[in-house]
């Protein structure tokens, strides 16, 4: 009944996905279990500050590349090969 309940409450894809994630887990970010509970704590798309925070670091982390041009370089390839739609 909740699943159901969730269906007909929630106004759009990301608010269900999350309640969705609440109800069967996360599963395993390595591996082919696609529900249960870790240890790992998912961080919820609502959950601006977490996600700010993650922004910077990844954006110090970016700045870094300058100081090892071969991982820059392997990055850069990488991301010619790969599509984030």
């Amino acid at each position: 009944m909740a699943r159901l309940q969730a269906l007909t409450s929630c106004q759009n894809g990301f608010d269900l996905a999350e309640k969705d994630l609440q109800f069967r887990g996360p599963g395993e970010v390595y591996g082919i279990k696609q529900s249960g509970y870790l240890d790992l704590k998912i961080a919820s798309l609502s959950d601006l500050a977490i996600i700010k925070e993650a922004q910077i670091a990844a954006q110090n982390t970016i700045n870094q590349l300058t100081n090892f041009p071969l991982l820059a370089k392997k990055i850069d390839q990488f991301g010619q090969r790969i599509h984030l739609e």
